[in-house]
């Protein structure tokens, strides 16, 4: 999967909420088939998928927009 622009990524460091939005909408389908095609069931990947976005929207002030973001996704999806 392509990176992000590191624009983007520092826009939602900064809490711009239009950058979050983006960042889902990419990251959103990826986070999702992770879940489900390890729990093989919708409803727990759909509910994986949001506690991991609250996640990063909740810290959004600790990313590092120099780090490989789907790195810290990963790690938020091992925390769920």
């Amino acid at each position: 999967m392509p990176q992000l622009d590191k624009s983007i990524l520092l826009g939602l460091r900064n809490g711009q909420l239009k950058h979050f939005e983006m960042v889902f909408h990419h990251y959103n389908r990826w986070v999702y088939n992770f879940a489900f095609d390890l729990l093989e069931d919708a409803a727990a990947a759909q509910d994986i998928t949001q506690d991991v976005f609250v996640q990063v929207w909740n810290h959004h002030e600790s990313i590092d927009c120099d780090a490989n973001f789907e790195s810290y996704l990963w790690f938020i999806r091992h925390l769920e």
